[in-house]
């Protein structure tokens, strides 16, 4: 039977033959890419460690995800610029917005990334609209980003300020109260096949606590889970390429809105990694990762 004619194939279909004809087979190399020290954080930078943003920094990236909210509703009053209070119990109380309340909508089954909030947060980070609203947003969003990778990520990894290879587009996780858990336990190597020089800085931007929050383990494989509780203007460092992190049920009646960010020192990134399937790199300098000396 001749081999199906490519154009006849669908774009999954002509992705998968793509990366089949590139995938490393060596299990020697895929192992080397996820041992060798030179692409791993140091040890000693492992291990969780709780840090704190400067209030006016921290206000600011507050305030940015709240306008980005606010810009995909229309809603053009000022109540979110009022104090550090209304944003706190704003984005707490997300779920209690018109047409969200999960007794209401089933707002607490939807996918944590289709949420309203999600879809305004996306078309402000990809916006190709050029709309200028969301363009001023998105630079805003990406000034302070900058920010945050040179004078907190840098001193958090123990490299200068310019050595920085950050997220270019730090994950939204909105948790609302619900029946239903938000994502599965995992590591970001296994499930999302990151480098294993990168570290997590998880950013809550309202008060995380109890069941709302995120469980992460003290080290690979030790299942010790703790709650990571922490109040705005604070956030947690840890490892999870290797580290195993889970939500629970958020059964409080608060919302929590966080970003996780990823990021590493630049001379640990591996321009030749290959991940566990056998893919060589999918996560670029310049795409995926910024570079806080750019």
């Amino acid at each position: 039977m001749n081999k199906k004619d490519t154009t006849t194939l669908t774009k999954s279909q002509r992705q998968r033959r793509a990366r089949n004809r590139t995938k490393v087979r060596d299990p020697a190399i895929i192992a080397r890419c996820l041992t060798d020290p030179a692409f791993l954080p140091p040890p000693h930078l492992r291990a969780k460690q709780a840090f704190d943003i400067p209030d006016d920094l921290a206000d600011a990236l507050r305030q940015t995800i709240v306008d980005i909210f606010r810009s995909g509703s229309g809603d053009d009053d000022d109540d979110g610029r009022r104090d550090r209070d209304s944003l706190e119990k704003l984005l707490a109380h997300l779920h209690r917005q018109p047409g969200l309340d999960p007794a209401a909508s089933n707002a607490g089954h939807r996918p944590a990334v289709k949420s309203p909030f999600h879809k305004a947060y996306k078309n402000v980070c990809c916006n190709r609209t050029g709309k200028p609203m969301l363009d001023d947003l998105k630079q805003r969003y990406n000034d302070l980003l900058k920010r945050l990778a040179r004078e907190v990520l840098a001193p958090l990894l123990e490299v200068g300020s310019e050595s920085v290879l950050y997220q270019a587009v730090p994950v939204l996780r909105v948790s609302h109260p619900s029946t239903k858990c938000m994502g599965k336990m995992h590591t970001d190597y296994v499930s999302n096949n990151h480098q294993p020089a990168e570290l997590n800085f998880w950013i809550p931007l309202c008060r995380a606590f109890g069941n709302n929050t995120l469980y992460v383990e003290s080290a690979p494989g030790v299942g010790d889970f703790v709650p990571i509780e922490l109040s705005h203007g604070q956030g947690m460092r840890f490892w999870g390429n290797q580290v195993r992190h889970h939500a629970v049920v958020n059964d409080t009646d608060t919302t929590r809105v966080s970003l996780d960010l990823r990021a590493m020192a630049k001379h640990t990134f591996n321009a030749d990694f290959v991940d566990r399937r056998g893919q060589p790199l999918q996560r670029r300098i310049g795409e995926f990762y910024l570079d806080s000396g750019v």
